[in-house]
Order: structure tokens, then C-alpha cells, then sequence
């Protein structure tokens, strides 16, 4: 994958992590109510709006945290390919894998944790 195209890509995707992300964090500090369009709708979540917000602040931090390893990756690359006089530390292609694998995980990691706490209510 070229620079450019790769550089486009997790532009886009730290985008849309960071969108994921303000979701979330809207949904646990009670701005977007239980519904069935956005949010996690896993467990109890939609049962109440206690449940709810406390399925989201528990997936909070693991996803804004793969969205923040996004960026990250997405920095990296700039920094790598565009900055610095010496041969790449990994091609464009790894950084987009990287940082996808790393936002991925961190999505299936704050789904769980929201559903173990939806089911503690």
C-alpha cells in the first residue's frame, strides 16, 4: 500500500475510532439515551437508563483508548514515512493493520467489560 493511500486510510479510521469513541462517552454520561440505533445493546444495557449508562462507562476507557493507539498509529506513519531521513521502521500497510488490530480489540475488550457490568445490575 503507498504512502499516501495509507495515510488516507487511518486518517479516516482515526476519524471514525475518535466518532466511536464520543459516542460512548456520550452514552455513559446520559446525552444519548437507551435506544436501538447507537450505543452497545449488549446484555441488560437497554433495560434502564441506569443500566445503560453503566454498560457504557465501562466500555469508556478500552475504547477510547483504541482510539487513542489509532491515532498514535497514524501519527507514526506520518512521522516514519514523511519526517524522519532513514529507511522506514515498517511499511505503510503495518501501521494501518497495526492500528485497526489495536481498535478492534480494544472495541471487543470494552463490549465485554459493558456486558459483565450490565449483568451486575
Amino acid at each position: 500500500m503507498p504512502v499516501t493511500e495509507a495515510t488516507l486510510v487511518l486518517v479516516v479510521l482515526t476519524v471514525l475510532s475518535s466518532c466511536a469513541a464520543l459516542v460512548v462517552a456520550s452514552c455513559a454520561s446520559g446525552g444519548i439515551s437507551p435506544n436501538n440505533l447507537i450505543g452497545l445493546r449488549v446484555g441488560r444495557a437497554l433495560s434502564s437508563d441506569a443500566a445503560w449508562r453503566s454498560v457504557h462507562r465501562a466500555a469508556l476507557w478500552p475504547i477510547a483508548a483504541g482510539a487513542l493507539l489509532m491515532a498514535l498509529s497514524c501519527v507514526g506513519l506520518v512521522l516514519d514515512h514523511h519526517v524522519v531521513d532513514r529507511a522506514p521502521f515498517l511499511s505503510p500497510g503495518e501501521y494501518v493493520r497495526g492500528g485497526l488490530a489495536a481498535f478492534v480489540l480494544s472495541v471487543v475488550l470494552g463490549t465485554m467489560l459493558g456486558y459483565r457490568a450490565g449483568e451486575r445490575l
